[in-house]
């Protein structure tokens, strides 16, 4: 169960990336799932939850891909107060009417047979340890979900 009240932890950002993206990787063998950039050795201040947001989103960007061959890339950017990670896809992309409300509890798309709940719950978490999450487009097409989270 997510619980909002839980106190953040010192997480090893790469160690959590690491494993999703393992996984992810063994899971959609179909998916080109990269790192660009690698990911800078740093920790970050979150639950033991994080690693749900990263394999939530990185999920998404796989199963709602309309490629033959969906592709996902996660990179980094940070600074000495925040971490950005930013999981960009070559799907459809998100339309500007959903963007702001793509993370409300259940909204989900038209082709989706998902609870609509994944993004409510990314943002539940995020939110709950002062970061933020939000979506862009990425041309020529697909999305890009950005996750800000405090460094430790």
């Amino acid at each position: 169960m997510l619980s909002t009240t839980e106190e953040p932890t010192e997480l090893h950002l790469p160690s959590v990336l690491d494993q999703v993206i393992d996984n992810l990787r063994t899971a959609y063998s179909n998916a080109v799932i990269q790192t660009d950039g690698g990911v800078p050795d740093i920790h970050v201040k979150s639950s033991d939850m994080l690693d749900s947001v990263f394999r939530n989103l990185i999920s998404n960007a796989v199963e709602h891909n309309d490629k033959e061959i969906p592709r996902v890339s996660i990179s980094t950017e940070y600074s000495d107060s925040t971490v950005l990670v930013k999981i960009v896809d070559n799907g459809p992309g998100i339309p500007d009417d959903c963007k702001e409300t793509i993370f409300e509890r259940g909204e989900k798309g038209l082709e989706s047979s998902g609870t609509g709940l994944g993004l409510y719950l990314v943002k539940t978490l995020i939110d709950s340890h002062n970061g933020k999450v939000w979506v862009e487009d990425n041309e020529p097409d697909g999305a890009v979900f950005v996750v800000q989270l405090p460094c430790a």
